[in-house]
């Protein structure tokens, strides 16, 4: 077994340059076609309908490109003016994608073409498998490999890999953050809606912590709004809490009357709060009186919920890895790409065994796997001239693979 620790996959977004961004962005949305994009926005306008400023936060996490069109439209005046050289995340990320669609496109097949434009335009996250899909391939087709994609419906890994006498198979997989946790996004979100509205609707902001057992199948929105109203305290001076919300959970923390005038140093105070997050908590912010400007003052609440332990986790990502090791055929050696979210720094993947222990029960069942790359999150950082994307990774290689030509397999930008 051999490993190293080096960035990885940055190719479409060291070139993707100003110049470029309109064009990338205007291929992905044809791609895409403006008749299934406007049936997913009356999707997103059915969710925004319910009032949770939170779901459609996360909506627009998992489908990213809605808002990247209406920016998109909003800045050129609908296409007739040029873009800005400064653009909002959601564009850039837009610009990213479609500018990598323009490099893969021609060796895509028809069939597998429909069943990415599905994917895109999900609302669940499907999305971003896909770009994983692509941020592999191009970084392949970088290093002068030909892409022959598996079409849909065809058994199999993701794409084959040809150079000269070199070839080998590519399987990705990718990990969210919602496999760690038994508390699922529709319970959480209207917990913490409910919770903030409550607060919101005592005239309270604090920071407190909703510790619930719950999984799914929360009560009503309004149920718990009800439930967490009655068990608030009353009085404009700061007070602790530490309260059961029946049916609901355990909430703490300190609360305090709005202040009569804005508080001019909020923002930087929220982002101090946010800056320590506690790991296993989601996080709910809201700026109060809801809807006001200037804000008066803020809630920050943490939700902790039923998780997954360290092993159960460690046991679902192995299976995850083993099942994209069974998708590698044996005429040819194979990678397999895992992706987790929630990860940014990849020396968490080689300071404990696991990780490598999960690498060679893989390549023991799988003796053609060459290597398992296991891929941080990808994190952008805003530059004047745009983002400086990236992304780290640990690789395990496999010594004892069948194929003697393994160790020619590039798995990093840089070796």
């Amino acid at each position: 077994m051999s490993a190293g620790l080096v960035n990885a996959f940055r190719p479409h977004a060291d070139e993707l340059h100003a110049a470029d961004i309109a064009p990338s962005v205007r291929r992905l949305r044809a791609f895409l076609g403006q008749a299934r994009i406007d049936e997913a926005r009356q999707a997103r306008a059915i969710v925004a309908a319910q009032n949770n400023p939170f779901r459609l936060m996360v909506l627009d996490e998992k489908q990213p490109w809605l808002d990247a069109f209406s920016e998109f439209d909003r800045l050129t005046r609908n296409d007739t003016q040029p873009l800005p050289l400064e653009v909002p995340r959601s564009v850039f990320l837009a610009a990213e994608a479609g500018f990598v669609l323009g490099q893969l496109l021609p060796g895509l097949p028809e069939a597998l073409q429909g069943d990415m434009r599905s994917k895109l335009l999900d609302m669940h996250g499907k999305a971003h498998p896909v770009l994983m899909e692509w941020a592999t391939a191009r970084f392949y087709q970088q290093q002068g490999f030909r892409i022959a994609w598996t079409d849909r419906n065809v058994a199999g890994p993701e794409f084959r890999c040809e150079r000269a006498a070199v070839a080998f198979h590519v399987e990705c997989k990718r990990i969210t953050r919602a496999a760690k946790e038994r508390l699922n996004d529709r319970t959480a979100l209207t917990l913490g809606n409910a919770v903030v509205r409550a607060m919101a609707e005592r005239g309270l902001a604090g920071e407190i912590r909703l510790d619930t057992a719950l999984t799914e199948n929360a009560p009503s929105e309004a149920d718990v709004a009800a439930a967490v109203r009655a068990v608030l305290p009353t009085g404009e001076h700061p007070q602790q809490v530490n309260v059961d919300v029946p049916g609901i959970g355990c909430l703490c923390g300190v609360v305090r009357g709005l202040p009569a005038v804005a508080q001019t140093n909020l923002r930087a105070r929220t982002d101090a709060q946010l800056a320590h997050q506690e790991q296993g908590c989601r996080y709910f912010v809201a700026s109060l009186p809801l809807g006001a400007a200037p804000p008066r003052d803020a809630v920050v609440l943490a939700l902790s919920g039923p998780r997954l332990t360290l092993k159960e986790h460690h046991d679902h990502i192995d299976a995850v890895l083993n099942s994209a090791a069974e998708q590698l055929t044996a005429a040819l050696p194979g990678v397999v790409m895992m992706e987790i979210q929630g990860i940014v720094d990849a020396r968490m993947f080689h300071e404990g065994p696991a990780f490598g222990q999960m690498a060679e029960r893989a390549f023991a069942a799988y003796p053609t796997t060459a290597a398992v790359v296991w891929r941080g999150e990808r994190y952008d950082v805003p530059q004047p001239d745009g983002f400086v994307v990236n992304q780290t990774a640990f690789a395990v290689r496999n010594g004892a693979c069948t194929f003697d030509d393994a160790r020619a397999i590039p798995l990093f930008d840089h070796g």
